[in-house]
């Protein structure tokens, strides 16, 4: 084997490992965010609606996040059986992550009751529980997830500053970063298709 033949398995090898997470989120969720985007504007403008509206139980609010939680994972699993294959360790690693995120978000307004504060007083923390989800993504995917978990931190200012459009701001955050990762993951899937070719 001559210096040309090593360099190119060398360079395969370096393909390999550090595109094969990247390809996985390419080709199995960028259809995931980019049916996600519109699905938490409308359910962020339920729940600014429910906000503006005056007193909202604990159980109510706990209640519609559950069920807006629920109809994310039946459209993540609607598309990820359309997807076929095994999942993957990244992919399990990425469920876990928003599941998670998901089960933290449902015990914001349990923690507001227990301390006997209105609801939506913790609003904020929806955004930074995004944050932090964000990161530790960027961990097992690439670095780009740092980006949105700044931007996520910074829709949590946005929502303390303006607290009276709190859920607006984190439903029109959501929507933009889930339609802007399913449309680069998408282009990205179409590349690396057409690489292949």
């Amino acid at each position: 084997m001559n210096r040309t033949d090593a360099e190119r398995v060398f360079a395969l090898v370096a393909e390999l490992g550090g595109d094969l997470r990247g390809t996985i989120v390419s080709e199995r969720w960028w259809l995931v965010w980019i049916l996600a985007g519109p699905h938490m504007l409308v359910g962020c403008l339920i729940l600014q609606a429910m906000s503006t509206s005056g007193e909202t139980p604990p159980l109510v609010l706990v209640a519609a996040l559950a069920a807006f939680a629920l109809n994310l994972l039946l459209l993540i699993q609607l598309v990820h059986r359309r997807a076929g294959g095994q999942r993957t360790a990244t992919e399990s690693y990425l469920r876990w992550i928003w599941c998670s995120h998901i089960l933290c978000t449902l015990l914001v307004p349990l923690l507001e009751a227990l301390m006997g504060l209105p609801a939506f007083t913790l609003g904020p923390v929806f955004a930074l529980l995004a944050a932090f989800a964000f990161s530790i993504m960027a961990m097992i995917t690439e670095r780009l997830f740092l980006v949105l978990a700044v931007f996520f931190a910074g829709v949590a200012a946005a929502m303390s500053w303006l607290g009276d459009y709190q859920f607006l701001i984190y439903g029109v955050g959501w929507f933009v970063v889930m339609e802007s990762l399913g449309s680069y993951y998408h282009y990205r899937t179409i590349a690396h298709i057409g690489r292949r070719l």
